[in-house]
């Protein structure tokens, strides 16, 4: 079974209504017929032996009549994932394209860091797209997430292209043991997951001259606007007088001064205290020195 999410390039992330069929579709329009061409472009992303469970039935009214079920066929059967590997199956404008099955010990089965340098390299261009993503249950989340991280919000690049509103339809098709329906509180889920993603990687993309301290507190008081919470500031020489000193230490030479910002929430009938914490780096700690993965 399948379910749909619908990322607009600019934030919007939503269930899709509805998946275009294959050919050309008639509509009436004040006694005439208007012919309404439909075309898919898009990526089909999954680990090889998930791909092959994917019943033609399901895929051919995205991609026919360009891709018949025996171009399907080959196209699977070229595959050689090491650790991804990719087909083309209409020019440009539709691609197969494999994860990994294996992975290290570092990385989840989702491969979901393949899966956003898959997305960034094979989607076509183009105002609508789509991409079927066929994952087993476990490892949607992390893969909505990564699909999502292949859309930044930030970019100094030029171009009428980037000023285009465009839209993704996200559509899972899962496989193995879990492959019912998807609820829609998950769907709900993987929505919320997704705004989440992008407003966080648009303030790491941004380079610290223009994301410094003064600018990530207002971000944060944006978030607290949001949420009906006043945050506490501590800035300037209070770290110091309160204890803080790792944070006034490292900061003090900084153009911009360090800070640390509190958002407190207490809903009614609380019973436990949970605190998230946080760091958001805009000036070189050390960074330089970059340390192994098993340090």
């Amino acid at each position: 079974m399948h379910k749909d999410l619908i990322s607009r390039e600019r934030g919007e992330v939503g269930r899709a209504v509805g998946q275009a069929g294959p050919g050309r579709a008639g509509a009436r329009a004040g006694g005439k017929t208007a012919n309404v061409g439909l075309q898919f472009q898009g990526l089909l992303l999954g680990q090889l032996h998930h791909l092959h469970r994917v019943p033609w039935s399901h895929i051919r009214g995205k991609l026919q009549p360009r891709v018949t079920e025996e171009v399907w066929q080959a196209a699977l059967s070229t595959l050689n994932p090491n650790p991804t590997d990719s087909c083309p199956l209409y020019l440009n404008y539709a691609t197969v394209a494999a994860l990994p099955c294996r992975v290290s010990r570092h990385n989840s089965p989702s491969a979901a860091h393949f899966t956003t340098r898959l997305a960034r390299t094979h989607l076509p261009p183009g105002v609508h797209r789509c991409t079927v993503m066929v994952y087993e249950q476990p490892e949607v989340f992390a893969s909505a997430c990564a699909r999502a991280r292949a859309f930044p919000l930030f970019t100094h690049r030029s171009g009428a292209s980037l000023r285009l509103e465009k839209t993704v339809t996200v559509e899972f098709f899962l496989v193995g043991q879990d492959d019912g329906p998807v609820e829609v509180s998950t769907l709900q889920c993987l929505a919320n997951a997704t705004e989440g993603v992008r407003p966080a990687a648009r303030i790491v993309d941004t380079p610290c001259n223009e994301m410094n301290t003064n600018t990530f507190l207002e971000e944060i008081n944006t978030v607290g606007t949001e949420l009906g919470i006043v945050p506490t500031i501590i800035r300037d020489e209070e770290p110091k007088t309160r204890g803080f000193g790792g944070i006034y230490g490292v900061g003090k030479a900084a153009l911009h001064p360090p800070a640390l910002a509190v958002l407190s929430h207490t809903p009614e009938g609380a019973t436990q205290t949970i605190a998230w914490v946080g760091k958001g780096i805009v000036y070189d700690t050390g960074g330089l020195g970059i340390k192994g993965k098993d340090k």
